[in-house]
C-alpha cells in the first residue's frame, strides 16, 4: 500500500510538472526529462533511448487520463497502473547502481512534494477560516 501512494505521488508530481510547463510541446517535456534523467543516471545512449520510449508512454497514458471522466478512485487505479509499468521499464533497462540512484531521487522528490501540498493544506485552511 504505501508503495501504491508513493508512486501515485511520483506521478501526481510528474503531472504537475508536466501540466506547469503545458506551453510546451509534448516532445519537448519528454526530451527535458529524459536528459535530466540522463545526466543524474549516467546513461548510456541505448539506456537514454529506452528510459525515453519509456517516458513517452508514460506520459502519453497519464495525459490521456484527463481527457476521461473517472472518480477518484479509478483515477487513482489507472495512475498506480501507468506508474508501475513505467518503474518496470526503467527497472529492467537500469543498472542495480542506477536503480538504486533513482529511487533516492524519488524519494526525494517525494519530501517536496509532500512538503509543499503540507503547505497549500495549510494555506487553503487559514483562508477558509478568514
Amino acid at each position: 500500500m504505501k508503495y501504491k501512494i508513493q508512486l501515485t505521488i511520483i506521478l501526481l508530481f510528474c503531472i504537475c510538472t508536466a501540466h506547469k510547463m503545458y506551453a510546451q510541446s509534448a516532445d519537448s517535456i519528454v526530451i527535458a526529462k529524459t536528459d535530466e534523467l540522463k545526466q543524474l543516471l549516467s546513461l548510456s545512449e541505448n539506456q537514454h533511448n529506452s528510459v525515453k520510449n519509456a517516458y513517452t508512454t508514460m506520459f502519453s497514458n497519464t495525459t490521456s487520463l484527463q481527457t476521461l471522466n473517472l472518480n477518484p478512485e479509478e483515477r487513482a487505479t489507472r495512475l498506480t497502473q501507468i506508474s508501475i509499468g513505467y518503474h518496470t521499464a526503467l527497472k529492467s533497462v537500469l543498472t542495480a547502481e542506477q536503480w538504486d540512484t533513482y529511487k533516492v531521487a524519488c524519494e526525494q522528490t517525494e519530501k517536496i512534494v509532500e512538503q509543499h501540498l503540507q503547505k497549500q493544506k495549510i494555506k487553503y485552511t487559514l483562508l477558509k477560516i478568514q
